[in-house]
């Protein structure tokens, strides 16, 4: 085989792999996109403002004043929007959501088909609907105006269009802050709803509407999907201004009951929610949510309790319970935290509402409504959720914390305690510790030994649900042990005389103070004292030091006080003998010691004289010799 054959059949080859790759990617490629949720589709709707607010509102409260209950019974104030008369419901409701940095108010009107009317709407009206207006626009806010005829879209669509024609001709141009919302919670299968929708969309561009519309989730309703992103109907819009919506509850009844399922719940439906993104190419604005249990027994003073979960805190519509506020609490910040920001108007707040001391805030009411039987009473949930005002950047409750320490002042080789809280963010919490001596630790609660004095810097760092992190530090003091000592001038006092105490303090946390008790029912404080004696004896002094963390440490020993001297000027007979008795207690040896003395010098001066006398009488008698 040449080299020219050789190299007509590499290229041969090379471009029959070409061609079975680009095969294989035209063949495998919808696979491949469905396995990743087809998230390379590019978002074709127009991204919304931020919308985050309440819905429960009836379209009539736009007029009305104290419709069924007011909060509190007496909570009337002059209109801002209608010069001479009191705020209604509706105004009330938008006063008190500016206040908390919310937008967006979702008004509810009853559907006209074939479904009838229910507590939480009102029968469209013009002029309410026009009032609806006029408040929102006073107030900057945005209006989701919703059809509450849940089977209208597929058992009547075309009165269902039709009903909807003249309201958008007659409103749209009135206000742009309106977002329709042509069905709640449609009860009708993806392929009918997409066809359906349609339809109503077509209607509302062929009038000359260009106002955000919303297209509900079947799951928002009835669910066969365990991916509820499959719930979403397809649709198209010429003006790309479509948002996508699915209303997200936790049901006490079909769900695990805890806290870490509630977080899982929640970050499904968030889940859910990106994906309806990706698949619809439209951007989210989900219309309803909350912390309602969803058990209809358990549902306020007009009702019965049964059936309420164990953890209830307030039962009826705009009812929570502590798992299920994890759940709301959890969605809103992933909704919050994501980029963009997804929309959220949460359920409900109206006059309408069974839960207790609800008035007309329904779950925005401030004020701590007692328990009663299956629950245990709370502040409405509006008030304890984290969120990101619509104007702020972060949350409404910031992540935050802070740790003590016991004790307050640590000696060495001693066990100190340190525990931490958390508020604010999202929980659960994490915890780390640095001790400041090398040694970490996690938890909420951490006990810990410094082997040596010094000062340590703590450092705790919170992390929340959210990856949001809180550190705080503080200097803790290790100390040795306190100790007291004390000397006493003159070391041997007779009785009568004064005695100067001086006491010092070392360890422990300056500065010290001193107590005496001088051990004859007598006591006095200060680092120097004075005391005398009335009679002799040995008597216990004992110094207590204290230091400013409140330690103590004691000390005591004992002075000798001898008897009293005499005054000046007299004669103590008993104080002479006191001071002579040790040296007459010497007579005795000092005698018998003289007495030896004197017999050994009388022997040796005898001895002495008889040898003088000897060698006298020999040199005598050596000289009687000579001659």
């Amino acid at each position: 085989m040449g080299p020219v054959l050789r190299l007509i059949r590499t290229r041969s080859f090379l471009v029959v792999l070409v061609c079975l790759i680009l095969a294989s990617s035209l063949l495998f490629a919808p696979t491949l996109r469905s396995l990743i949720g087809q998230s390379s589709n590019p978002m074709k709707g127009q991204q919304p403002p931020v919308m985050i607010g309440w819905g429960g509102l009836r379209l009539d409260s736009a007029t009305t004043t104290c419709s069924i209950v007011c909060y509190h019974n007496s909570t009337y104030a002059p209109s801002n929007v209608f010069p001479g008369q009191n705020q209604s419901d509706m105004e009330r409701l938008v006063v008190r959501m500016k206040a908390i940095g919310l937008n967006t108010i979702r008004v509810s009107f009853a559907p006209y088909c074939t479904s009838p009317a229910d507590h939480d709407d009102s029968l469209y009206s013009s002029s309410d609907a026009q009032n609806m207006i006029k408040i929102a626009n006073y107030y900057h806010f945005w209006i989701v105006l919703r059809y509450d005829g849940d089977n209208d879209i597929s058992t009547a669509t075309t009165c269902w269009v039709s009903y909807w024609q003249p309201i958008i001709q007659q409103l749209g141009p009135l206000y742009d802050l309106i977002a329709w919302e042509p069905i709640n919670e449609p009860n009708a299968s993806v392929t009918t709803l997409s066809s359906t929708y349609q339809q109503w969309i077509n209607m509302a561009r062929n009038t000359g509407d260009q106002h955000f519309i919303i297209v509900e989730n079947q799951c928002s309703s009835r669910c066969p999907y365990s991916d509820l992103s499959q719930g979403y109907p397809i649709v198209n819009d010429t003006l790309g201004k479509i948002l996508i919506s699915l209303h997200n509850y936790m049901s006490y009844r079909y769900s695990t009951w805890t806290t870490a399922a509630a977080i899982s719940y929640a970050k499904k439906d968030y889940q859910a929610v990106l994906k309806g993104e990706q698949i619809t190419g439209w951007y989210a604005l989900d219309t309803e949510g909350g912390p309602d249990p969803q058990i209809s027994t358990c549902n306020g003073p007009n009702g019965t309790t049964s059936g309420c979960p164990p953890d209830d805190i307030l039962p009826g519509s705009a009812g929570y319970t502590n798992v299920s506020m994890t759940f709301i609490q959890t969605l809103t910040q992933l909704f919050d935290s994501h980029n963009p920001r997804i929309d959220w108007v949460w359920w409900p707040a109206g006059t309408w509402i069974d839960t207790p001391c609800a008035g007309t805030y329904g779950a925005l009411q401030p004020a701590y409504c007692p328990g009663g039987t299956g629950y245990s009473g709370g502040v409405g949930w509006a008030n304890l959720l984290n969120y990101v005002p619509v104007n702020g950047t972060s949350p409404r409750f910031p992540l935050s914390g802070n740790f003590t320490s016991t004790p307050g002042w640590l000696s060495v080789s001693a066990s100190l305690n340190f525990n931490a809280q958390a508020t604010g963010g999202l929980a659960p919490y994490g915890f780390s510790w640095i001790l400041g001596d090398g040694a970490t630790a996690t938890g909420s609660s951490v006990r810990h030994t410094y082997p040596s004095p010094g000062q340590y810097i703590v450092t705790l760092t919170i992390v929340d649900e959210m990856n949001r992190t809180f550190t705080t530090s503080r200097t803790v003091m290790v100390v040795a042990p306190l100790s007291g000592a004390f000397t006493s001038s003159p070391l041997t006092p007779s009785a009568g005389t004064t005695i100067t105490f001086i006491a010092s303090g070392s360890g422990g946390v300056p500065p010290y103070s001193f107590s005496w008790d001088f051990g004859d029912g007598a006591t006095a404080n200060g680092d120097t004292s004075t005391h005398s004696y009335t009679d002799p004896g040995n008597y216990t002094v004992t110094l207590v030091t204290s230091d400013s963390s409140e330690r103590t440490a004691s000390r005591s020993q004992v002075v000798d006080v001898h008897a009293r001297r005499p005054p000046s000027g007299g004669i103590c007979l008993p104080c002479l003998f006191t001071d002579l008795l040790p040296k007459l207690s010497m007579l005795p040896v000092g005698a018998a010691l003289g007495l030896l003395t004197v017999a050994s010098l009388y022997v040796t001066r005898n001895r002495f004289r008889g040898l003088r006398k000897s060698v006298i009488a020999r040199d005598s008698s050596s000289e009687s010799e000579d001659r």
